[in-house]
């Protein structure tokens, strides 16, 4: 794309988003992937501005025409992103797995009939999705999931216990990794299905996070019957499926969970906690936080602007940085009253921790830009040839 090709297009998005959105004023974060934001508010709220955009493929520029998108590359896509940090936007989180992991992992790997059923709604903010990756024996390494999948002629049937499922309590459908072949190596006996989270045998227990929120879920699948035409890809090929999961995964929480996560927060934080002659900042004496806010400022300047980056383990590695550093900002500026208060900034404190453990650690992501784009040698790992030395702990 020339440069005249880029301004013409950045005129054409503006003069779209501009009929459409309002334009963004107040800067401030109000939400840290979607922490202390009322459920009901924010699913009506997403709702209304993905039907408001939707119209024309707008709500999802990168997907094909053909299923309601516009078919853009990379730079386009890019150039939208930027624009549309310039208008209002509401807390998607809510949305995030649909919009950023299973569509495109539909669109990838589904058949003619799944993308029919299902890319519609997760387009238009209509159907609501959850991952059930994690287990209780498989965090962020995958290979030691315990969740069963026995199949039956033209069904499944599926047992086992998920944890750390995202607004599962709303979700109507939720994307599942389970063991279908426990005699192949770990990598290839997993297969992956499109669960409907109404079907009998599923039961859910919430988990209170320290933020005070409950939008996790431990999920249980007791004999859990699907059909074949659920399944997402081929059998025992999961493993691929799962790892494109992954780094869309790592991509849209760092875009569309990380609202408000521009530069602009330290100026806004700074501007909310002014010192006691509410003349002047706190930072304005105070060297250290001087120095944490420069330093924080600095961090979420690299992250605004490689929002789009080629790896998305890199990008999640620096959403995780930059979240700790705004948050132990905050906690300084804040003083004492940090104890006590209860309003967003407590919630991104008590929320920023998290944001290197979801979506696979911190550690994970550095093993995956170590070997896979720098090319270095493998850390050690157990024997990857076998499972059947390990117990099935799926009933």
């Amino acid at each position: 794309m020339t440069e005249d090709e880029r301004e013409a297009l950045a005129v054409m998005i503006r003069s779209v988003l501009s009929d459409r959105l309002t334009r963004r004023r107040d800067r401030t974060p109000v939400s840290l992937l979607g922490a202390g934001r009322d459920l009901e508010s924010s699913l009506e709220e997403g709702r209304r501005f993905l039907e408001s955009l939707g119209p024309g493929g707008w709500s999802t520029p990168g997907w094909p025409v053909d299923h309601g998108g516009l078919g853009w590359s990379e730079d386009r896509l890019e150039l939208f992103g930027e624009i549309l940090e310039e208008f209002e936007r509401p807390d998607l989180y809510p949305f995030l797995i649909g919009l950023g992991t299973t569509g495109p992992m539909i669109l990838r790997h589904g058949t003619d009939r799944q993308r029919r059923r299902h890319l519609e709604g997760i387009r238009t903010g209509s159907e609501l999705w959850c991952q059930l990756s994690s287990g209780p024996d498989a965090g962020s390494d995958l290979v030691a999931l315990r969740t069963r999948a026995r199949r039956h002629e033209d069904h499944w049937q599926i047992t086992g216990h998920k944890l750390w499922a995202s607004r599962a309590s709303v979700a109507d459908f939720g994307l599942l990794l389970a063991r279908s072949n426990n005699e192949a190596a770990p990598h290839r006996g997993l297969t992956v299905f499109l669960l409907d989270m109404d079907s009998p045998g599923i039961s859910l227990g919430p988990i209170r996070q320290m933020n005070g929120d409950i939008h996790f879920y431990e999920v249980f699948l007791d004999d859990v019957i699907v059909s074949d035409e659920a399944r997402l890809g081929p059998v025992d090929g999961g493993w691929g499926v799962a790892m494109d999961t992954l780094g869309a995964e790592r991509a849209s929480a760092a875009v569309l969970g990380g609202r408000g996560m521009g530069p602009e927060a330290v100026t806004a934080l700074l501007a909310d906690h002014r010192g006691p002659d509410r003349a002047t900042s706190h930072d304005d004496h105070d060297a250290v936080i001087r120095d944490r806010a420069a330093r924080a400022f600095g961090e979420l300047t690299l992250l605004h602007q490689g929002a789009r980056q080629r790896h998305p383990e890199g990008h999640k590695v620096r959403f995780a940085a930059a979240s700790r550093s705004l948050a132990a900002l905050a906690h300084q500026v804040r003083g004492a009253h940090a104890m006590v208060d209860h309003g967003p900034w407590s919630v991104i404190e008590t929320t920023a921790p998290s944001v290197s453990i979801r979506g696979g650690t911190d550690e994970v992501q550095r093993n995956v830009i170590a070997e896979r784009i720098l090319g270095l040698p493998r850390e050690p790992r157990p024997d990857p040839t076998t499972t059947s030395n390990r117990p099935d702990r799926s009933n």
